[in-house]
């Protein structure tokens, strides 16, 4: 009987043994099926090994204690041993986490938002602006305006030409209309007008020459540069030292325009090519003579004169007619005349001068018969008065 009794005992707490272990694998997080198995294969092994001792079943948190499944502990190392195992699965089932609570430690950082970001950058951006603004106004005043590339035109004349003055902030001048102002003057290029930090503006120019003189009728010539471009048309009394142009007096040109900006005439075009040509041995010719397009004429100052013929290969042409000067005869250079031909060679003559007659003197013809007279009392008596023609009695 005392063996019937202890046998259902034993059964008891294999069983008691069973639905803990349930209960244990269903709070703890599933880690695959093997794993469960496994738990339950030992937790029977281990009801079926021990007969006489009882296991201490740890209390897992969030449930009440039940009175009825305290296990009753024999003896001393049994009490120990349970000790021990209550200890390590306690920690086991404190390490898991729950299931609905996230700790401060592991709670993710919540992110900056980008509208925040923007804000704070244009407040910085603008305050920096701001700054920037009142120191320009309040200290680049200007007090300089220097003048580079004048040499004709004084610094004061270009100052005044632009409208510029001092006294006024560096970035509040209106240098486009300065600079148009500037160039209203056709001797003149404004290359530009430059801001420099932090009191001074500069204006570079750049100063056309007189190169050539167009003749027209009436004592009027229009004065261009060497690029072509009308400087100053009017009387003048002389045009020493510019090239005098015939030919193109009729073309109505007009001051700050280029004489080959109609394109429908040839002429002028002509001029710009031959100017472009000469460069800068414009001090050995006198006069370029465009009437006829198919025998274009120049008369250098030594008193030659060159037929270029037309306009092609200008620039071949004028090479070839300074080569030529340069080999001909120096001492009889004034009169003589050049031919370009198209073969770039160059035929030259002289001017042979005709000798002069002499001058008829002018001498007394002298007769070998003397001058006869009527009377030759009259010629020694001519000088005295006629006293027959007055009458001492008087008239009736």
């Amino acid at each position: 009987m005392q063996d019937g009794t202890k046998n259902r005992n034993v059964n008891e707490s294999s069983s008691k043994a069973k639905r803990t272990n349930a209960l244990q694998t269903s709070s703890r997080p599933k880690q695959g099926a093997s794993a469960a198995n496994n738990k339950h294969s030992r937790s029977e092994k281990t009801a079926d090994s021990k007969t006489d001792k009882e296991l201490l079943v740890p209390t897992i948190r969030g449930s009440a204690p039940d009175a009825a499944s305290k296990p009753i502990i024999r003896n001393h190392n049994t009490q120990l041993k349970a000790a021990k195992q209550k200890k390590k699965k306690t920690y086991v089932v404190n390490k898991a986490p729950k299931p609905n609570s996230v700790s401060n430690h592991n709670r993710p950082k919540q992110p900056i938002k980008k509208s925040t970001v923007i804000k704070a950058a244009l407040a910085s951006l603008m305050l920096v602006l701001i700054c920037t603004v009142a120191v320009l106004y309040f200290v680049c005043n200007v007090t300089t305006i220097s003048v580079k590339g004048n040499s004709m035109f004084s610094e004061n004349e270009i100052v005044n030409l632009s409208g510029l003055f001092t006294g006024k902030n560096l970035f509040l001048y209106d240098l486009k209309a300065a600079k148009k102002a500037v160039e209203s003057n056709p001797y003149i290029s404004c290359e530009s007008i430059k801001r420099i930090f932090p009191h001074e503006l500069c204006i570079e120019i750049t100063e056309h020459d007189e190169y050539a003189a167009i003749v027209s009728s009436g004592g009027v010539y229009c004065i261009i540069d060497r690029e072509g471009t009308v400087l100053d048309v009017g009387r003048r009394q002389s045009i020493d030292g510019l090239i005098a142009v015939y030919g193109l007096g009729s073309m109505g040109f007009t001051t700050g325009s280029a004489i080959n900006s109609d394109k429908t005439k040839l002429r002028p075009y002509t001029l710009v090519e031959i100017i472009d040509a000469l460069g800068e041995r414009n001090d050995s010719i006198k006069s370029i003579d465009l009437s006829n397009s198919a025998s274009l004429k120049i008369v250098t100052t030594d008193g030659v004169t060159v037929m270029l013929g037309d306009s092609i290969h200008i620039e071949d042409k004028i090479n070839c007619m300074f080569n030529a000067i340069k080999k001909a005869d120096q001492d009889k250079l004034d009169g003589a005349l050049i031919y370009i031909n198209s073969n770039g060679t160059a035929d030259i003559s002289y001017h042979t001068p005709t000798p002069a007659e002499p001058d008829k003197t002018d001498e007394p013809d002298v007769s070998d018969e003397p001058v006869s007279t009527e009377n030759p009392d009259d010629a020694e008596s001519s000088d005295e008065p006629d006293v027959s023609l007055v009458s001492d009695s008087p008239s009736d």
